[in-house]
């Protein structure tokens, strides 16, 4: 079995989920940044796994922007 960051698997739908922002296994792109600088690659969900929660088209609403 090969090593990959933090022996762990990561989550790719992280920006569609309710709990991304804080999510512990969100594949943000910092965290590919760090992967490859150690040269290891990343272990990824296939498909949504069960702890997944869409978000709401009124989460999305929520956010507000400063113009």
């Amino acid at each position: 079995m090969p090593i990959c960051y933090m022996d762990k698997t990561f989550c790719k739908f992280h920006s569609r989920c309710k709990a991304g922002a804080y999510c512990n296994r969100s594949l943000t792109d910092q965290l590919r940044a760090d992967a490859a600088g150690f040269g290891l690659p990343i272990s990824q969900f296939v498909s949504e796994p069960s702890c997944f929660d869409e978000k709401d088209k009124d989460d999305d609403a929520r956010i507000q922007t400063e113009e």
